[in-house]
């Protein structure tokens, strides 16, 4: 079995900023067939000139199936 955790924190500029988390565990055959699950969470904050500010919040859990080669 393989633990796969994976953090991300990007903010671009005062104005934009994305910040994306995720956990998961995964396992990956001798054949290169994989299945991973776990959750993500996803924020993104935009703001515009005119006073418009967007905050977008996606998350939930996730799986997935993959091959690999």
């Amino acid at each position: 079995m393989k633990v796969i955790i994976i953090t991300f924190n990007i903010p671009y500029n005062k104005d934009r900023k994305l910040y994306h988390s995720r956990l998961g565990v995964g396992w990956v055959s001798p054949y290169h067939l994989g299945v991973e699950a776990g959750y993500s969470y996803q924020l993104h904050c935009f703001s515009a000139e005119d006073s418009i500010e967007v905050d977008i919040k996606l998350g939930g859990p996730f799986m997935a199936l993959s091959l690999r080669f």
